[in-house]
């Protein structure tokens, strides 16, 4: 009887030691380098001044890594609501980003579910973000 008892609490700490591992590489790797990347977004006319891309993304990184590629999406509402009211569209690119670096660029907007008169009215924000970092 004993014997299933150690056979269940190796098991257990096996398991244990295997989910802490890879989530201890998985943050050494890649969390703890995203955690010092900042995204802003601006709609400001001086930033961007093109009616047909009017928001500016700037990706700052503070990693020690570069980021060889990021994908997002955009969202928006209105300044008084909290539904996003955009169409999903995927934002990617491929510019690697060194460690230290700036990337800003003026993005097109997306199409949205509702009639809006000003887009640069409204507040963006990007949602899912996936980075990849190079070596």
């Amino acid at each position: 009887m004993k014997w299933i008892v150690y056979a269940i609490l190796a098991v257990v700490l096996l398991g244990v030691a295997i989910a802490g591992t890879v989530y201890g590489y998985n943050w050494y790797t890649h969390d703890r380098h995203v955690a010092l990347t900042s995204i802003k977004l601006s709609t400001d006319k001086k930033d961007c001044p093109d009616k047909d891309y009017p928001i500016q993304f700037e990706l700052f990184n503070g990693s020690t890594k570069p980021i060889s590629r990021i994908d997002f999406y955009l969202g928006a509402r209105f300044p008084t609501r909290s539904s996003d009211i955009t169409n999903y569209r995927k934002y990617d690119t491929d510019t690697i980003v060194p460690p230290g670096k700036r990337l800003t660029g003026c993005l097109a907007l997306p199409t949205f579910k509702e009639t809006v008169a000003d887009p640069r009215s409204l507040v963006w924000t990007t949602n899912s973000i996936t980075y990849t970092f190079g070596h």
